[in-house]
């Protein structure tokens, strides 16, 4: 389902604006033009426009990277960005961006075009909470930043609130042993907190290479449960993500679509999780898990 609510969204986009010209500015598989800028903010500039002139960082539905830049903005909050995302695993399309006009009202930035409307809500720390709807619904967590930090050579961006850990576990494959990816999205304060494993199914009917090396987590579900004092947990399976060794599950040994729904090595893959709820740490409550579920 996700595979093709992407393409739809690729699609809405290619629809809405005129396609974007080669880039001289890649920032981690996001390309820019090659003028970008953020808006200038003068001493006479409003409460309005010293909000807004920056640029953000996030990840549609935590995996298509995206980048919004605020080029311009009006005392009356008329404002002209840049949209940019990276390639496309689902459907293929290149990285691009587009130059679009927005509104801007309060804490709120609206771009409006015949086919979508895409809506970044400012908290009060200056991130953006982010919706997509059009022919299918997207959200994102922006992270605030400067287009000078984020164009440094070195630069490392951070597209997703949730962290990446690589876990130790029981499995081998060839004799050697796997890790496991774990997408971690903490709530506020110190803990310890009680601990939510969620475990995601397939890459769709047609999985591919690119796909299976997506390392999936939900922001909605991260969001719900972080905001009742949740730690919540993305395994990826293995061969997924981040995640050491082969995906059996989807792909044959010849590297093409297997979709094979090998219970073993998804139970197998969902045992080998349990440590994450067991292993001592102080971030979360011992004896307060909600179990990994397979799909």
């Amino acid at each position: 389902m996700l595979r093709y609510l992407l393409i739809a969204f690729q699609l809405t986009l290619m629809m809405a604006a005129p396609a974007a010209r080669a880039a001289a500015l890649v920032i981690d598989g996001v390309s820019l033009p090659s003028d970008a800028s953020v808006a200038a903010v003068p001493k006479s500039a409003t409460d309005l426009q010293r909000r807004w002139s920056r640029a953000w960082t996030g990840a549609w539905d935590g995996g298509l990277k995206h980048i919004l830049l605020v080029e311009r903005i009006g005392e009356d909050g008329a404002a002209a960005v840049v949209y940019a995302e990276a390639d496309n695993p689902y459907t293929g399309a290149p990285a691009s961006w587009w130059r679009l006009d927005a509104v801007v009202s309060g804490h709120t930035l609206t771009v409006t075009r015949p086919a979508f409307a895409a809506t970044y809500e400012m908290d009060d720390d200056g991130q953006l909470k982010a919706f997509f709807k059009g022919s299918r619904i997207a959200r994102a967590a922006m992270r605030r930043t400067d287009l000078a930090s984020l164009t440094k050579p070195d630069a490392v961006v951070a597209w997703s609130r949730g962290t990446s850990e690589l876990l130790q576990t029981d499995l081998l494959e060839d004799g050697n042993p796997i890790r496991l990816e774990t997408v971690i999205f903490k709530p506020p304060g110190p803990g310890p907190f009680p601990l939510a494993v969620f475990n995601h199914g397939s890459t769709g009917r047609t999985p591919t290479p690119e796909l299976a090396r997506q390392s999936w987590a939900s922001l909605e579900i991260a969001d719900f449960l972080n905001s009742r004092g949740w730690l919540v947990a993305f395994p990826q399976r293995r061969g997924r993500g981040k995640s050491d060794g082969f995906d059996d599950e989807e792909f044959s040994r010849n590297g093409k679509p297997g979709n094979t729904c090998d219970t073993g090595t998804a139970l197998g893959d969902g045992t080998a999780q349990w440590p994450i709820s067991t292993r001592p740490s102080p971030c979360f409550a011992a004896g307060r898990t909600l179990r990994p579920v397979l799909s």
